[in-house]
């Protein structure tokens, strides 16, 4: 009795490892692609877009194709007027290569 009560105990502690195998397998897909843009850079282009760069001179100089240029301005119309001010304020804390008048710009030609 002693030896089958010793058995059950490593067969729940078995499936409790494996339980917990397969959860940390899953957690370390990383589920698709790494993105090529990252929030700055995307933030960037939305306002290089506002001042008045084609889709084509954007995907030249961020060297990556007219399609993602594209989708990323497209994502850029669901964005939030706070968004858009949080956008502005992550390219400001390092990079001073956008004054006001962008930020107006950019504010003026958007419905907001």
């Amino acid at each position: 009795m002693n030896q089958e009560k010793y058995i059950r105990v490593l067969e729940e502690t078995i499936n409790k490892l494996q339980e917990e195998n397969h959860e940390l397998k899953r957690k370390l897909k990383s589920g698709g692609r790494k993105e090529k843009l990252n929030t700055r850079t995307k933030a960037y282009m939305r306002l290089d877009k506002e001042a008045g760069a084609t889709i084509r001179d954007l995907a030249e100089k961020y060297e990556c194709s007219i399609g993602l240029v594209h989708k990323t301005l497209n994502e850029g119309k669901e964005v939030s007027t706070m968004d858009k001010v949080l956008d502005f304020e992550i390219l400001n804390k390092d990079d001073a290569r956008y004054s006001k008048m962008a930020a107006q710009q950019m504010f003026s030609r958007n419905k907001i």
